[in-house]
């Protein structure tokens, strides 16, 4: 099943966090003990409804698992913070004319794309 979303990688991010949109519509559980509450890029304070845990990432065929923490009435769909970049193994590398390159490798098999 194709449930693509529109993800934000923030390096700068120490959880990984969905809209509630995107949780309503892919239907996982969401433990609410794990609520926190977090500060966002304009320093403004907000809690989260809880966490889906093991939530299944896929991306050029790799699969990861992560904790992503449910927001409600956010902005974005998915933001896939410092959490699911070490366990991504992401490098970023910048080229001459901007552009910008992100490896994602799987360290359990070793494939990347």
């Amino acid at each position: 099943e194709n449930n693509a979303i529109e993800t934000i990688i923030d390096t700068g991010s120490t959880i990984c966090c969905m809209s509630d949109r995107v949780w309503k519509k892919i239907g996982c559980p969401v433990y609410t003990e794990k609520a926190t509450n977090m500060r966002d890029a304009n320093g403004n304070v907000a809690g989260t409804l809880g966490a889906v845990l093991d939530q299944a990432i896929v991306i050029g065929g790799l699969k990861f698992f992560t904790t992503i923490h449910v927001v409600p009435n956010a902005p974005f769909s998915l933001i896939l913070g410092t959490p699911f970049c070490a366990i991504a193994s992401i490098e970023i590398s910048y080229r001459p004319s901007s552009e910008m390159v992100i490896k994602i490798t799987d360290p359990n098999t070793e494939k990347s794309v």
